[in-house]
């Protein structure tokens, strides 16, 4: 049995800042308001507007939970966004989650949703099914690292339009 149909896996909507961030490494946290019910090892990340495809996956190690200054307290170093950012995307909240993640593969070219069977972006997240991952040889059929990259010349320049 092919490993990827044992995992779970969601599509993320991510604005291209910060999917850049995680593919070049300086994002390793992504947080939500809300959490998947299942137990996901991977995600698939949309880049959402301008760019709007999907550029990659990466691997989730772990999810974090606790309060938003908690958990702010926990992620900092490696969280890819800033002090300001983070707290007024969780004003109000008394629950804070945090995807830790691992290794990275991105796309090339990146891809359409409709090649993952999703017609329309999602607002946070999506589950998706495996079966659409099978053809792509991604991350959970062999060992990717942080993709390498001058900051003259990179692979991810796409992302942000550059």
């Amino acid at each position: 049995m092919n490993e990827v149909a044992q995992l779970d896996i969601v599509l993320f909507s991510i604005k291209p800042e910060y999917s850049r961030k995680i593919f070049d490494g300086s994002k390793k946290y992504e947080y939500r308001k809300h959490t998947a019910k299942k137990h996901v090892r991977l995600a698939v990340i949309y880049s959402s507007a301008p760019v709007m495809k999907v550029v990659g996956e990466v691997e989730i190690l772990e999810v974090l939970t606790g309060s938003p200054t908690k958990l702010w307290e926990l992620t900092k170093k490696d969280s890819g966004i800033s002090r300001e950012r983070y707290r007024e995307y969780f004003r109000g909240t008394k629950k804070a989650y945090a995807y830790k993640l691992g290794q990275v593969l991105l796309y090339s070219p990146p891809r359409e949703l409709i090649e993952f069977n999703v017609r329309n972006a999602p607002q946070s997240f999506i589950y998706i099914d495996s079966a659409t991952l099978s053809d792509f040889n991604g991350i959970s059929d062999k060992k990717c690292e942080h993709l390498p990259f001058s900051k003259d010349n990179s692979p991810l320049d796409f992302i942000t339009g550059k």
